[in-house]
């Protein structure tokens, strides 16, 4: 539920009251080091993008003072991780290809990035010893290049990342590896329009997850099938799916991403079911919600159901204006797929007003926006093909965000 004002102030007086006490004891100087997972409740428990960015730098100062590699490193991985949320794909997947080399060599293990062209046996790597939380970085490290991947058009890469962790960890924590695994497995397959796949995985992984994984983990795989039935033109089911995952992040107090996309997910169910008026109070309450963290492309997704709803119930004002917002927005990160959705929506509310002319404007300049999206997902592909990285974009055609992955 959106927060007030006031409590998100008092909140950060009380976090900077908190740090400022920790510093003045020594606490933060790495007198003692059990005290990391503060650094972690807080990170979890961030309500907008500026005091999660703020704890993952104080958890980083503080891992480094400490010596405590792992936390470092996963530290990193959350860093890394924000500039994904913002819709910065390019400069995500180079942060986390260095972050994996790294950690790949503190593992002394091959690369998995370095594996990302083809499949892999057992007798391929060197058995990892007793370090379960490197091991355990490692996955979510390679899961998010998978990830990243997908997002850039690279399915078969994402698939052989994602087939190679699996047979790379599997053996040291079979359910909590496979879990994940099948968990982005659905969401590769999910994005590529094939429902019925996607749902098969996520359905495994939750079998695995639900009562053995971290809440937070199986709130995600709830959502991601929550995405599978809206696909699947099952709106009853997505709702079921949508307030589990709801229901597990309130029962944690997480908000975030995760939480995000629960809100996000029941307003799409809701709309499936007709009931527009439900859609619009969950569609604002996640635009409130990503827009305070700086979820770029999440808004964007978010803002263009919300026109659809507006649209819907007639409100052809103020949906005109978000999608001249959602225009400007989009240009602004240079996402071509959300450039062409709002002029397509501009150029129904244009012709809904009788102006056909400017709708006929709208029209072909979505033509041309659609042509150079495709232009750019074929220069992206070829990006991962050869190992370089060099524009940004998102290669998804459809207007709901693809399944989410364990992170």
């Amino acid at each position: 539920m959106p927060r007030s004002t006031c409590l998100s102030s008092f909140r950060r007086l009380f976090l900077f009251l908190t740090g400022f006490y920790c510093f003045l004891t020594g606490f933060c100087l790495g007198q003692s080091c059990d005290s990391i997972e503060i650094y972690y409740d807080n990170i979890r428990h961030s309500q907008d993008n500026a005091e999660l960015e703020f704890w993952v730098e104080k958890a980083l100062l503080y891992a480094r003072e400490c010596g405590d590699m792992q936390a470092y490193y996963e530290f990193r991985f959350r860093h890394s991780r924000l500039a994904f949320l913002q819709g910065d794909y390019a400069s995500a997947f180079d942060s986390l290809a260095g972050l994996e080399k790294e950690i790949a060599d503190y593992l002394h293990q091959p690369s998995i990035l370095d594996q990302m062209w083809h499949s892999v046996t057992p007798e391929d790597f060197a058995m990892y010893g007793s370090d379960s939380l490197g091991t355990e970085l490692h996955v979510k490290i390679g899961l998010g290049l998978a990830e990243i991947a997908t997002y850039m058009g690279g399915f078969s890469e994402a698939v052989n990342i994602v087939t190679n962790i699996r047979t790379l960890y599997s053996r040291d924590s079979a359910d909590a590896v496979s879990a994940r695994c099948y968990n982005a497995m659905g969401a590769i397959f999910a994005s590529q329009g094939l429902i019925q796949k996607g749902e098969e995985y996520f359905l495994r992984s939750l079998d695995l997850s639900s009562g053995k994984l971290p809440e937070d983990f199986v709130a995600t795989v709830y959502a991601n099938l929550s995405a599978c039935y809206v696909g699947a033109g099952n709106p009853k089911a997505a709702l079921k799916s949508a307030m589990g995952s709801y229901g597990l992040l309130m029962k944690n107090d997480l908000f975030g991403e995760q939480y995000v996309y629960a809100l996000f997910y029941m307003g799409i169910a809701y709309v499936g079911l007709g009931e527009y008026d439900m859609a619009e109070k969950q569609f604002r309450e996640a635009l409130d919600e990503a827009t305070s963290r700086a979820f770029g492309h999440l808004s964007l997704y978010i803002r263009s159901n919300l026109v659809y709803v507006l649209v819907e119930q007639g409100n052809l004002e103020e949906a005109e204006m978000l999608a001249q917002e959602n225009l400007v927005s989009a240009i602004e990160i240079d996402n071509l797929e959300m450039q062409e959705n709002a002029l397509v929506y501009l150029s129904h509310i244009a012709e809904a007003h009788q102006n056909f002319y400017e709708g006929l404007q709208y029209k072909d300049s979505a033509y041309r926006v659609g042509r150079r999206l495709i232009e750019q997902n074929n220069k992206l592909r070829q990006g991962i093909i050869c190992g370089g990285w060099n524009s940004t974009g998102n290669s998804k055609r459809w207007n709901v965000p693809s399944g989410r992955w364990p992170c």
